[in-house]
C-alpha cells in the first residue's frame, strides 16, 4: 500500500536507516500461499485469472515500449482490460474455464471473465472489490462473461458495493480460508505470470511482520510510507 512513485518510496525506505529500529512502524499481515500440483509453492498477495492476466500482458507489452509503471500504470492497464471486456475486444474478452472449491464458494467448471483472490484489504489505487465477507482469510471475487451492465457497474465493483452487483447479473464475491482451483491457462501472482498448472491450492501464508511506510508522519519522521 505504499503508492506513489517507486523512486520516492525507495528513498523513504532507505531513510529508515537513520531512525532507531523501535521507531519503525510495522504491521503483521498474512500473504497468499499458492501451491501447485507438483508441490511448488509461490507466495504473494494478489492472484488473478482471465481478463486480469490479459491486462497484465498488455501492461508488460507497454512497459517494454517505455510506458510508465507504478499504480497509475496498473490502473491504465485495468481500464484498458475493462474496456476490452465491455466492447468484446480480443484478447480481453476471452473467458477462462475454471472450477473451484472453497466451502460455500464451490463452483463446477464454468466460464469466468476474471477471478481474483487476495489477502489484502485494498488493491492498487485504493480499489476494494470485495463483498459478502464473513471473516475468511481469502477474499474471492469473480465475474461471469457478459455480466449485465458491466461498465455502468464498474464503480460499484471497484468499491465493493455488493448491493448494486446482483449475482443473477454475473457478479460474485465472498471469502474462505482455503480454495482449490482447476484450470488450464496462464495465471498471475502479484503481476508475474506463470504457466498453466491444472490445479492450485490457495491458503493464507504465515503471518509476517512488514515495515509500514506512512505519509502521515510528523515532519521529523518524514521518510516512512504505508
Amino acid at each position: 500500500g505504499c503508492g506513489g512513485r517507486l523512486s520516492r518510496r525507495v528513498g523513504d525506505l532507505l531513510a529508515l536507516r537513520d531512525r532507531p529500529r523501535e521507531q519503525w512502524r510495522t504491521l503483521r499481515r498474512r500473504p497468499l500461499a499458492v501451491r501447485a500440483a507438483d508441490g511448488t509453492l509461490h507466495v504473494g498477495f494478489f492472484f488473478g485469472l482471465g481478463t486480469i492476466v490479459r491486462g497484465i500482458e498488455f501492461w508488460h507489452e507497454r512497459l517494454h515500449h517505455g510506458a510508465g509503471a507504478g499504480e497509475w500504470g496498473a490502473g491504465a492497464a485495468f481500464l484498458r482490460a475493462a474496456w476490452g471486456l465491455v466492447r468484446g475486444h480480443p484478447p480481453f474478452d476471452v473467458s477462462t474455464q475454471v472450477a473451484f472449491d472453497g466451502a460455500s464458494l464451490a463452483r463446477a467448471r464454468e466460464a469466468t471473465a476474471f477471478l481474483l483472490v487476495t489477502t489484502m484489504e485494498r488493491l492498487f489505487l485504493g480499489m476494494t472489490p470485495f463483498w459478502n465477507l464473513d471473516g475468511g482469510a481469502l477474499k474471492v471475487t469473480w465475474i461471469d462473461p457478459g455480466a449485465e451492465r458491466f461498465f455502468p457497474r464498474l464503480p460499484a465493483l471497484v468499491t465493493g458495493r455488493g448491493d448494486r452487483l446482483p449475482e443473477a447479473g454475473g457478479y460474485h464475491a465472498g471469502d474462505c480460508d482455503a480454495l482449490t482451483l482447476e484450470f488450464d491457462e496462464v495465471w498471475a501472482l502479484d503481476g508475474e505470470l506463470f504457466g498453466p498448472p491444472g490445479r492450485l491450492d490457495l491458503s493464507p501464508g504465515p503471518e509476517l511482520e512488514w515495515v509500514c511506510l506512512a505519509d502521515d508522519l510528523a515532519p521529523h519522521e518524514q521518510g516512512a510510507a504505508s
